[in-house]
Parts: structure tokens; C-alpha cells; sequence
């Protein structure tokens, strides 16, 4: 094993430890979506797979009180991961997500981006960039989140839509259920409630953003 998965496998552990990629990020100041793209191997802009780098790898270890060169050593607490099995599943753009009702295996996405999933999805689920602020704080623009449309939603789980109202916009929103009412709630309280009409769709559930869902 290199050093570079010996690192990602690190930050999984960090990232599990501070309970989510925010929590990392802030202790350590460090952008979360930068986290992110690390951890979904983003490419950068020469091809080559996002990594922990030296300096990044020196930051985490100080910032969770780590000793010198903890980033670069494979640890018991890590090696869960790699007896996962890593599904791939494409990351697409909200027009291909607006018709992935209709998409039954996620092979007929027109992309050359993959995000690696280490927890058992169906083969319809997909990735794809949270835009905007409404999500805040707990989801961050540019944070990848996984969708699957074969996982039924429960009341307050968090959801992608397509809002007939809204000229077909794909919305990532918390479902919640309020006297009967069926909504799409924001975290950021600057955004009202939504609420579905019969036009509208739940494409599927969120299920991963380097975490469970």
C-alpha cells in the first residue's frame, strides 16, 4: 500500500473520529470541500487523483494532537477500510440528475468522473456537487454527496428533488412532514419552506458525503 492510500485511509479515521468532514475541516482550518475532493479522489486540473500532501498531512496531525509522521504510518484503527468494498458511481450534473428517474443503471451516464463509495448501493445511485449556501452548515458548496434512488426516504432524511414548479430545478433539500404536509426544508434559515406539489419528485435519499448519511 502507498503512501497516498496509507493518507486517505488516515483521514477516513480523523474524518470518523471529528464526526464529520466540517468538524475536520475546522479543527484543522482547513476548507472542507478541499476534504472532500480528497476523499472522493477528485482529479485535479492535470488528471492525477486529489491527495494528502506533506503540508496538509503535517496540519491534520497537529490539529488532532498526532504525533509527527502519524499521516504516513498505516494504523489498526484504518485497517477497516480496506477490507470494504469500494463501489464506483458517477458524478453527474443536475441536468443528467433531472431524468435519473428514468436512468436504470448508472453505466448510461455521460461522465468521465467516478466517486469511490465504500458501502453497498444500488446500481441506479449517483454523485453530484451541492451548489448554493442553502444547506449550510451542514452541507458546504462543492461537498459531494451520493444519491440513491432505489433507498425509500423517511421523514427528515435529506433528498434530491425536482421541482415541477420550478422549471424541473433539482433541489437538495431535508424532507420533512408538517400536518400532512409534505417539505423541503433548508438548514440555512435564510430559505423559506418548500412545499411539494403533486408535480414534484423525490429523486432518492442521500447515502454518503465521506460518511453515513
Amino acid at each position: 500500500m502507498d503512501i497516498k492510500q496509507i493518507r486517505l485511509n488516515n483521514l477516513r479515521a480523523l474524518i470518523s473520529e471529528a464526526g464529520t468532514i466540517a468538524s475536520l475541516a475546522r479543527k484543522s482550518n482547513t476548507a472542507p470541500a478541499y476534504l472532500s475532493q480528497i476523499l472522493n479522489s477528485l482529479p485535479t486540473s492535470t488528471g492525477m487523483p486529489r491527495s494528502v500532501g506533506d503540508k496538509l498531512a503535517r496540519k491534520l496531525e497537529a490539529a488532532t494532537n498526532r504525533a509527527h509522521g502519524w499521516m504516513d504510518r498505516a494504523h489498526d484503527e484504518t485497517s477497516h477500510h480496506e477490507s470494504l468494498t469500494i463501489h464506483r458511481v458517477p458524478l453527474i450534473d443536475t441536468s443528467q440528475a433531472a431524468r435519473a428517474m428514468t436512468v436504470m443503471d448508472n453505466n448510461l451516464y455521460d461522465t468521465q468522473y467516478y466517486i469511490p463509495v465504500p458501502l453497498k448501493v444500488s446500481k441506479r445511485a449517483f454523485a453530484i456537487k451541492i451548489t448554493g449556501d442553502s444547506m449550510e452548515p451542514k452541507f458546504l458548496q462543492d461537498d459531494i454527496i451520493v444519491i440513491d434512488p432505489e433507498v425509500k426516504p423517511q421523514p427528515y432524511d435529506f433528498v434530491l428533488s425536482i421541482l415541477s414548479s420550478q422549471s424541473e430545478q433539482v433541489s437538495f433539500k431535508q424532507w420533512i412532514i408538517d400536518a400532512n404536509n409534505s417539505l423541503l426544508k433548508s438548514l440555512n434559515t435564510r430559505y423559506p419552506l418548500v412545499e411539494l406539489s403533486g408535480d414534484d419528485l423525490i429523486i432518492g435519499k442521500a447515502v454518503y458525503r465521506g460518511e453515513l448519511l
